[in-house]
């Protein structure tokens, strides 16, 4: 939808699981709602809005709130939705990675969403591992001959081992065939 030009702004989103109220007016942030992005969303006058979520689970309901960040005290509380959203599970075009959710992980697992292309066969070898700022793997997650699809794994916060990994920055790195691709996730500890 193209943004209006009071709506320019900078906005966060906010996804809550399952059906519930939609299209309704807000005038608060409701509850059971959590902010699924941490940098801004930027909007400009007449622009269109767009985002995905890639660590959504195939075939599950959500629903999207678009809150404007309030730069400066006082300013008015502006926020687009709830909007209704059934993800999908059918391959994507392109292999992805998503940023894990939450990030920074303190106390508990965090899930990264990732898919395979439909581009890649009937299976394709799939890779996804933890590895620590030296470059050696802390965990592997996923390895094996995986079908074309969206999928989406958790991380414990331990090692191979069992062990709890230490606190800092971690990377991880999804493969699926050819295509390599990475991002960072910080670690507060358990």
């Amino acid at each position: 939808m193209p943004a209006t030009p009071e709506a320019a702004g900078r906005y966060d989103i906010y996804r809550a699981d399952g059906a519930g109220d939609v299209g309704t007016l807000v005038y608060a942030l409701p509850s059971g709602f959590t902010r699924m992005n941490s940098e801004p969303l930027d909007v400009g006058s007449g622009s269109l809005i767009k985002w995905t979520d890639a660590s959504a689970l195939p075939g599950h309901a959500y629903r999207y709130l678009f809150l404007r960040r309030q730069e400066r005290p006082g300013e008015e509380f502006l926020a687009y939705g709830p909007f209704a959203a059934t993800s999908s599970a059918e391959a994507p075009e392109v292999a992805f990675v998503g940023q894990n959710f939450p990030n920074p992980v303190h106390g508990g697992r965090t899930t990264v969403a990732y898919g395979v292309p439909q581009s890649a066969g009937a299976t394709v070898h799939t890779t996804l591992r933890f590895f620590d700022v030296r470059g050696r793997v802390v965990r592997t997650l996923v390895d094996g001959l995986v079908p074309p699809g969206r999928y989406q794994v958790s991380w414990d916060g331990k090692d191979d081992r069992g062990a709890t990994a230490a606190p800092g920055v971690y990377f991880y790195e999804f493969a699926a065939g050819p295509t390599r691709l990475t991002r960072k996730a910080l670690f507060l500890g358990p």
